[in-house]
């Protein structure tokens, strides 16, 4: 009985899981026109399902499957994240698939799988399910990165990012092994419960491996050089979910591991402390993210450097977990993170609906005299960029202030702060580039975009949240903390 109670508490899990047997089921008895139906209607199964248990649960928190999965409201609500961002992949897949005359049955299949693999990261009670979800999600990445195998240059890239993926998962499994011979288990609530005086030199170790096994994952420096080709050659809706989904469902692995577990003073402060490094990292990810996106000609690569940028942010934020108290740093680090999402979401939709079968139109300077020819379409990718970039009335703006502030209390040094203030001002110059070459520059060859009403709905919906989430900031704190 009391399994069938912890399954309950799994059910957005469970749904997703269940539609992928059935889309495999559909492919084999040759119903590829099914599957599309089917994925959805698990990402909105998923979306109604958290909704349900995140009201249900309150503020408890729930240890399930012999304490391998945990269940509270941050787990929920970034499940109704990774949800959301699932079903714009979705859609926004379909209609570039189509009009590139590249339907396959795997993009719906690998997508719902990748999603499993993120719901089980940020539920993760123990490292060996953490490590698990990681390797759901990344594998299934590698193939949909390769899925054209026409394109030589996506061959290539795939094989980067398999190499690279290796090499991460090769380190996340020494500092898993390294933590465990430390502390006698790889249970997250047991961690935080030893005492490691006598283990100091092992666990560090280990807690050092872990965190550059999430800096491959997230893309920091100096782990980030894949992420230029990486981006320019998977289609955009790819793209998408590895700027949004991958980044939702790591971060709040980190949030699991760093914020509520690794969080003795031996561990994360001092200047060999881990906050102390992933503040450094943090302002060196920033700026090195920041100074390759100026220098960028290809859009797609100028996102790749973007996201690095965003990382470094998300980082600080990460950084402050110890020194500020968990509730209040984590309410700006999931605003940032749902700001950010929301932007890059509306971004990669545009992007993938600017693209032609015959010309790929992934250059700046394709989008000269956009906003003549597509005028709405133009406000909207404005409206995200200004938000990645951080200018006020967005989200984004309020994301990063709240968690600049949210460093600051925590005694971060005001230095790294202010670097990193630095660097939105810097990061608003390649934004404003795009919106300089839609607005203030004519085209000799207009292009205008194919009617799709769910390209404009997919559009339209990141756009308004953006600018909505900074008007109910303050309803958002006062649920989320």
């Amino acid at each position: 009985m009391k399994y069938w109670i912890d399954l309950q508490w799994q059910m957005p899990s469970i749904l997703l899981t269940l539609c992928v047997f059935v889309m495999l089921l559909a492919d084999a008895w040759d119903k590829q026109r099914a599957l599309f139906g089917i994925a959805m209607t698990g990402v909105v199964s998923g979306i109604a399902t958290a909704i349900y248990f995140w009201g249900k649960i309150g503020g408890r928190t729930i240890t399930t499957m012999n304490d391998m999965v945990v269940v509270d409201s941050l787990g929920y609500l970034l499940t109704i994240l990774i949800c959301v961002v699932l079903g714009a992949t979705l859609l926004v897949g379909r209609e570039h698939r189509i009009r590139h005359d590249l339907l396959s049955s795997e993009f719906y299949i690998l997508s719902l799988l990748i999603g499993v693999g993120m719901l089980l990261v940020i539920q993760s009670g123990d490292l060996i399910t953490f490590f698990i979800g990681v390797e759901m999600m990344s594998l299934g990445i590698y193939v949909l990165i390769v899925a054209n195998r026409q394109s030589h240059f996506q061959t290539e890239a795939g094989l980067k990012y398999v190499l690279i993926g290796g090499l991460s998962t090769a380190i996340l499994l020494y500092g898993i092994a390294f933590i465990y011979g430390a502390t006698g288990s790889t249970n997250l609530h047991v961690i935080s419960g030893t005492e490691i005086a006598n283990q100091s030199v092992l666990l560090k170790l280990g807690v050092t491996f872990l965190l550059a096994a999430f800096a491959f994952k997230i893309s920091a420096v100096p782990f980030h050089m894949w992420i230029p080709d990486v981006y320019q050659a998977a289609i955009a809706p790819t793209g998408m979910l590895m700027a949004t989904g991958i980044k939702i469902a790591v971060f709040g692995g980190m949030l699991r591991i760093f914020g509520d577990t690794l969080y003795h003073p031996f561990l994360a402060h001092g200047d060999t402390g881990w906050s102390t490094i992933l503040a450094v990292i943090s302002v060196i990810t920033l700026t090195v993210g920041n100074l390759c996106a100026m220098k960028q000609t290809n859009i797609k690569r100028m996102l790749g450097y973007s996201s690095i940028a965003h990382a470094g942010i998300i980082l600080l934020a990460v950084a402050a977990f110890p020194w500020d108290g968990y509730a209040e740093t984590s309410a700006s680090f999931l605003y940032y993170l749902v700001a950010y999402t929301l932007a890059a979401v509306g971004v990669f939709s545009i992007v993938s609906w600017f693209s032609d079968p015959v010309y790929d139109r992934s250059f700046i300077s394709d989008w000269t005299g956009f906003s003549k020819t597509n005028p709405r379409v133009a406000f909207a990718m404005m409206i995200c960029l200004l938000s990645l970039g951080g200018m006020p009335p967005t989200a984004g703006f309020l994301g990063k202030v709240f968690i600049f502030e949210s460093a600051l209390s925590a005694g971060i040094s005001p230095w790294i702060v202010g670097i990193a203030i630095l660097n939105t001002a810097i990061s608003v110059v390649y934004y404003f580039r795009i919106v300089v070459v839609m607005y203030m520059k004519d085209s000799f060859e207009p292009h205008v975009l194919s009617h799709s009403k769910v390209m404009s709905s997919v559009v339209f919906c990141s756009t308004t949240l953006v600018l909505l989430l900074s008007v109910l900031c303050g309803l958002w704190f006062s649920v989320v903390s």
